[in-house]
């Protein structure tokens, strides 16, 4: 017999002789932001062969990819990014931040549109070499517009990709403004053959009655792609557990747990199967919802983060009702998940209905007005918490 570590490099010795074009061990990836193709725990999903498919047509193309909070947006769009790149198209990746600022303003649009139209040319030219503008900065969606094509067209012919992600943190405002004087602007220079240029735009559900039309309103003259991102599905969240390789009796059993706890939202299950603090906290409240086991679990950062999402979504960059139409939408929230708790037999129809549709499609109330998840009765104390 030989000794073990003898035996430890022979292996070692004869591993060389494998197949060469082996790949590295995937990385794990932690919960949150756009999950590698290549990291555990990736996820194919329906979606994914239509972007792959859009990305690697000849031509030019505009995708919206959107959804609820968390719900995997950013990895769709690193998807289209990454086979756009194996198609020779070179990207940039563009996340505008929210702008906090006074909302009633009578500057602060402009001031808005001026930080993310700078902060936009200096990425391209950092990208995509692109020259300095020569005629002062570019501080304005139209001069943006004078800019961009001519020094795109001076770069010659090859293919660009720009990603916005997640446009929606800007608010609805600022949607409406460079949807209609960028996004269908910039298409238009395609008309100019010494121009490639793709977009792809990512959209969180965001609480505004005039939200969803501008999309609706631009998707029927503009996108080529239209992508739906869902919550994962009861298959999607074995698949995951799969992923995560835990032991084999127990895959079953914390996939069948992680779907009956979260329904699917993607980022929540990825955030418990990845933490069993935060996975027993939910388990613990769920089963004995005191005060205490709510103060565990909501001072976790995976549900602190989750909160911070559903907040913005709901009331846009400030995070906070400003207007008394969002302060309706709080208060149409709250009521909701105390109804629920209570067992009142409020039905959906007593809802106001612009409220009710941005709270299904943020998969925040079902159809008939009741909470999607249990743990939505905290996100509702925190907000409500925050008017008092």
């Amino acid at each position: 017999m030989l000794p073990d570590e003898e035996i430890r490099l022979a292996l070692q010795f004869l591993g060389r002789f494998g197949p060469a074009s082996a790949s590295p061990p995937a990385e794990r990836h932690s919960p949150g932001g756009p999950v590698p193709t290549t990291a555990i725990p990736y996820v194919n999903r329906e979606h994914d062969g239509r972007l792959q498919h859009v990305s690697g047509q000849t031509g030019d193309f505009d995708v919206l990819v959107w959804g609820p909070a968390q719900s995997g947006k950013s990895t769709a769009l690193a998807l289209l990014e990454r086979r756009a790149h194996q198609v020779g198209i070179e990207s940039a990746w563009f996340d505008p931040q929210p702008f906090v600022g006074d909302s009633e303003s009578r500057d602060h649009d402009a001031h808005l549109d001026a930080r993310v139209a700078m902060d936009l040319c200096e990425l391209l030219q950092a990208q995509w070499g692109l020259a300095k503008p020569r005629s002062g900065p570019i501080d304005s969606i139209a001069k943006l517009n004078a800019w961009l094509p001519d020094e795109l067209a001076a770069k010659g012919p090859s293919a660009h990709l720009l990603i916005l992600d997640d446009l929606a943190n800007l608010g609805p405002g600022a949607v409406a403004r460079w949807t209609t004087q960028f996004l269908r602007l910039a298409g238009a220079w395609r008309a100019r053959r010494d121009i490639r240029l793709s977009i792809a735009v990512g959209a969180t559900h965001q609480f505004a009655t005039s939200f969803s039309s501008h999309f609706r309103l631009v998707s029927n003259l503009y996108w080529t792609l239209r992508v739906d991102v869902p919550w994962f599905t009861e298959g999607e969240v074995e698949r995951m557990t799969d992923l995560l390789e835990p032991p084999k009796p127990a895959r079953s059993s914390l996939a069948s747990t992680l779907y009956s706890l979260f329904g699917g939202q993607p980022y929540l299950t990825h955030a418990a199967a990845d933490d069993s603090a935060f996975l027993d906290a939910v388990q613990t409240w769920s089963s004995h919802p005191s005060d205490a086991n709510a103060v565990r679990l909501t001072s976790l950062p995976p549900y602190r983060r989750h909160l911070a999402a559903t907040r913005l979504a709901m009331f846009g960059p400030t995070y906070e009702p400003t207007t008394t139409e969002a302060a309706r939408l709080r208060d149409t929230f709250v009521n909701a998940c105390d109804a629920a708790r209570s067992k009142s037999k409020r039905k959906a129809t007593d809802l106001n209905p612009n409220h009710l549709d941005f709270l299904k499609r943020a998969r925040l109330l079902t159809p008939t007005g009741v909470p999607v998840l249990s743990i939505y009765s905290l996100l509702a104390a925190d907000i409500r918490g925050h008017a008092e």
